[in-house]
């Protein structure tokens, strides 16, 4: 087993122990109703702090200028997470300091912050899918017309099958037009990035990447997953502070966390080597 490989695997331990120990507080938090809502709002941020740091330290051991693909690469990265985590900070502030209400997502029938949390989340997924196509960019030669065809069947499969699930409900309650577009907006965005991803992952299975791109991967599908059961439970009623999908998001920044801590890892291996 080579170095990087360990690292994956040590990776992998502690993103199924934290996952467990989240999964144990979540439970326990249901028969706690003050604690139930302090754990919903105020671990999302703690946990996206997390993945940003550790982006950010990776941008800090590889960034060498602005020409550089890796160097952007990470700053993409870096950026994604930074936006996300101030959307979490954001209605965790929403939700904890303001103590307003949870409604709809919409931009326009929302208390202000919701609105700014929501364009901080969205415009977080631009440098995010930036960042993935910087990593494919160098090899473009090597890809063929079959396999972007590929890519764009699974993408446009994976929207469909989005709008499938999220569109009958949303025309059940009869939203708006903004607040269906936003609600569809998050797992659209997620499918379009897991798809690069995907791509990403296939290309670079032979090479040291591919364990930070699989977890990357991973916090991507747990997304896709959070978004879709999220929108379903707001549309039926049923969601609250402290939902068992939740979960979901919590794992997804896990995720990501983890796998920039194994590029991390070996950029630093890397430096001290030469």
């Amino acid at each position: 087993m080579t170095e990087q490989d360990e690292r994956g695997s040590k990776a992998g331990y502690w993103f199924s122990a934290a996952a467990i120990l989240i999964l144990l507080l979540y439970l326990y938090g249901q028969s706690n109703t003050a604690f139930l809502y302090l754990l919903s709002n105020g671990l999302p941020p703690f946990l996206a702090l997390l993945a940003f740091c550790t982006a950010a330290f990776t941008l800090r051991i590889t960034w060498t200028n602005w020409a550089d693909t890796s160097s952007r690469v990470w700053l993409g990265y870096t950026m994604g997470m930074v936006l996300w985590f101030m959307g979490e900070t954001t209605w965790a502030i929403y939700s904890l300091v303001l103590a307003v209400p949870v409604r709809y997502p919409s931009l326009v029938n929302m208390f202000w912050l919701v609105g700014v949390a929501g364009i901080l989340w969205l415009v977080g997924y631009a440098p995010m899918l930036v960042a993935l196509l910087l990593q494919l960019w160098p090899f473009r030669e090597a890809f063929s017309r079959g396999r972007f065809a590929v890519m764009l069947a699974l993408i446009v499969a994976l929207m469909a099958l989005v709008l499938a699930i999220l569109v009958p409900p949303l025309m059940k309650r009869e939203e708006g037009i903004a607040t269906s577009l936003v609600s569809l907006a998050y797992p659209l965005l997620d499918v379009l990035v897991l798809g690069v991803a995907l791509f990403s992952f296939v290309f670079f299975m032979k090479g040291t990447l591919w364990r930070p791109i699989l977890f990357v991967m991973a916090g991507i599908i747990l997304a896709i997953s959070a978004d879709i059961l999220f929108s379903l439970a707001f549309l039926e009623g049923t969601y609250y502070s402290g939902h068992p999908l939740e979960l979901l998001f919590d794992w997804s920044y896990l995720a990501f966390g983890l796998g920039f801590y194994v590029q991390l890892k070996h950029a630093q291996r890397l430096r001290r080597s030469t």
